[in-house]
């Protein structure tokens, strides 16, 4: 399990680094959230219904009603499964970039006229309000595959159309619907199917700025930690580096006047430079005291910035000194993961006196767990005070890390 994340430093038990954990994606590559993925499939599907249907009630009047001539019904037949083909592709196309507008003009002005020719060859065989279906929904697909600003008015250009079609059949083959009312069927029906069509891509196209609002909330979460992290070790580094600038300079001073005195400055200089160090360590690697409760404050705030419910039960003044800061970098461990190896909506965290645990109910991604540094460092701080560390999946597709002491 990495403490890192996407090229963002962040302090972890082992150290800072700056690189992705390998198979972790990058910003903008970053797997969707939760919901994303079923709300594509259910998109999806909503069209493929609305295709087939439109196929399929046609056809089968089609094969049950059959058409005057043999010719009639392969021409019927071929402009049906044309006019089809192209929906479908049409959807496909949008459903994946719904922002790209029309990639394929030639194939969809053959579908278009395909469906079209499809309900005016059906004047002479039914009424033709169930042929109607075939244009209907072909300009719909249309009306998501086009720019925004292009919907209404292909939408308005596709019911004109398939409305002048149907009058035109209805007047040359006698249909037994009047003409007029096949044009204002023709003018309802159409831009209704391309209304529908383009509030379920609306949706689609919500869901995803919903997501990517999301994903940019726990980078900003990510960088709000590192910038305290920063912070932290500019304001440590600052002042252990100005006094070592000065007392180098005292030695030099003393250095001819002074031996006894430039020695015992040289002294106090390495004392300084050794705890500068072992400071920054402790920065580093999370074992600077800091305050329990701060730790699950930040982390509380981190989670909610990236759309992530928390819920801390326990009390920090319940953990005994000692543990404090152990239970602190197994918090902010535990916060990190769920941010960039999981796809969690809920996270709980759990503390008392001798336990700390932090669950999600985001399947943690597995490539988080090979060869993390993050999940070996925690283990080996825990061990080292008597303690143990668990990280594994839970029964019901969530993941959970442990910390005991004694």
């Amino acid at each position: 399990m990495e403490g890192s994340a996407d090229r963002a430093i962040l302090p972890t038990v082992d150290g800072v680094t700056d690189e992705p954990a390998p198979g972790v994606p990058g910003p903008g590559e970053r797997a969707p959230g939760p919901g994303v993925e079923a709300m594509r499939r259910y998109t999806w599907w909503t069209f493929v219904t609305v295709a087939a249907g439109s196929a399929l009630l046609p056809a089968l009047a089609l094969a049950n009603v059959g058409a005057p001539t043999l010719l009639h019904t392969v021409a019927l037949s071929v402009l049906l499964v044309v006019a089809t083909a192209v929906q479908l592709r049409l959807v496909v196309d949008a459903v994946r970039a719904p922002h790209d507008g029309l990639r394929r003009p030639v194939e969809a002005g053959a579908g278009l006229l395909a469906a079209v020719l499809a309900w005016f060859l059906a004047a002479p065989v039914w009424d033709l309000a169930l042929w109607l279906l075939v244009p209907a929904a072909m300009v719909g697909a249309l009306a998501i595959s086009v720019q925004r600003r292009l919907r209404w008015p292909v939408t308005a250009v596709g019911a004109v159309l398939t409305a002048a079609a149907g009058v035109v059949g209805a007047v040359v083959v006698d249909a037994p619907t009047a003409p007029v009312a096949q044009g204002l069927i023709a003018i309802i029906a159409v831009p209704m199917f391309a209304a529908l069509n383009v509030f379920q891509i609306w949706f689609w196209e919500v869901t995803q700025r919903l997501d990517r609002a999301r994903q940019a909330g726990a980078d900003l979460a990510v960088t709000r930690e590192r910038l305290r992290f920063a912070a932290d070790l500019h304001d440590l580094q600052g002042h252990h580096l100005q006094v070592i600038a000065l007392k180098g300079e005292l030695v030099s001073r003393l250095i001819d006047a002074d031996g006894a005195a430039a020695r015992a400055q040289a002294d106090e200089l390495v004392t300084i430079a050794r705890t500068a160090l072992a400071e920054t360590r402790d920065i580093v690697q999370g074992y600077r005291q800091a305050d329990l409760h701060t730790e699950v404050s930040n982390a509380v705030r981190i989670l909610a910035a990236a759309g992530i419910d928390a819920e801390v039960t326990g009390d920090t003044r319940a953990v005994p000194a000692a543990w404090q800061p152990l239970f602190g970098v197994l918090v902010r461990e535990g916060t990190t993961n769920v941010l960039r190896h999981s796809q969690a909506t809920r996270c709980a965290l759990h503390l008392d006196a001798d336990t700390v645990r932090v669950c999600n109910d985001g399947a943690t991604e597995p490539s988080a767990l090979d060869g993390g540094s993050g999940l070996a460092g925690l283990r080996e701080r825990f061990t080292a005070a008597g303690g143990d560390v668990e990280a594994g999946a839970t029964g019901d597709g969530g993941f959970r890390l442990v910390g005991r002491v004694p």
